[in-house]
């Protein structure tokens, strides 16, 4: 049988110079004014604060801000304002919602779009020349059609899916999905985003060995639509009825 370890807790003696509330104060609330922040945290000098919660069990934690490479005080706006938006159109949402994300045209540190995690790591900003730019309202490109529904896959790459269980039928196998909800589906299979469908509309997905393969939904912006559950390929499955 094997013993735990007990790590004694450090004690450690310190005489300041004020009240003692005061000194609770500075050593939980205001830590960062004492703690080697730069070379003493995991994040450096990304770390803005931190912060030991004053009371007993409490915790202790450190709020990371994004470096932005534009020097002390930047001439141009940051286009957080534009990139929010562009997330908002991705995920088919109100820019309202993001607006938390974008607030004083700040850049977002990071989003999610469905199973896809986004991350600011640098900002390069960049200078064009006028005549580089496209003026669409004289010479627009060609018309791209829409699109309701997708896969994300090649089927030489969903025939690398190992299902939960093989069975004997003719390869490949397609899997048919209907969406009968209000909202966009991305279809997961074996955790893999394998398509998308839009609201009232059909998916077909190619290349899957036949076989039980754990099929499931969430909303663009990573909510849960349909749990996931084995279900048979080749095969229909139906999002929005009797779930």
């Amino acid at each position: 049988m094997s013993e735990s370890l007990v790590i004694e807790a450090v004690r450690k003696t310190v005489t300041v110079d004020c009240v003692v509330e005061e000194a609770f104060r500075v050593f939980t609330a205001d830590a960062s004014s004492w703690w080697p922040i730069a070379t003493h945290s995991i994040n450096g000098r990304d770390v803005k604060d931190v912060v030991f919660e004053g009371r007993e069990g409490g915790d202790s934690h450190t709020s990371v801000g994004v470096r932005r490479e534009y020097g002390p005080e930047p001439e141009r706006p940051v286009p957080g304002g534009l990139v929010c938006a562009l997330l908002a159109e991705w995920g088919r949402q109100r820019r309202a919602n993001l607006a938390h994300l974008c607030s004083a045209g700040l850049l977002p540190p990071g989003f999610r779009v469905g199973p896809w995690n986004g991350e600011l790591t640098a900002i390069v900003p960049m200078e064009l020349p006028r005549r580089a730019l496209r003026a669409d309202q004289g010479d627009p490109p060609p018309k791209i059609a829409p699109r309701d529904a997708r896969a994300l896959l090649e089927p030489a790459i969903i025939a690398r899916l190992v299902p939960s269980r093989s069975i004997d039928e003719p390869a490949p196998a397609a899997l048919i999905v209907e969406n009968r909800t209000d909202t966009r589906a991305i279809v997961l299979a074996q955790g893999v985003a394998v398509g998308w469908v839009d609201a009232g509309r059909s998916v077909r997905i190619d290349g899957f060995t036949p076989g039980f393969y754990r099929i499931g939904a969430i909303r663009p912006l990573g909510v849960l639509r349909l749990p996931p559950r084995l279900v048979r390929v080749p095969s229909t499955l139906v999002i929005g009825m009797a779930e």
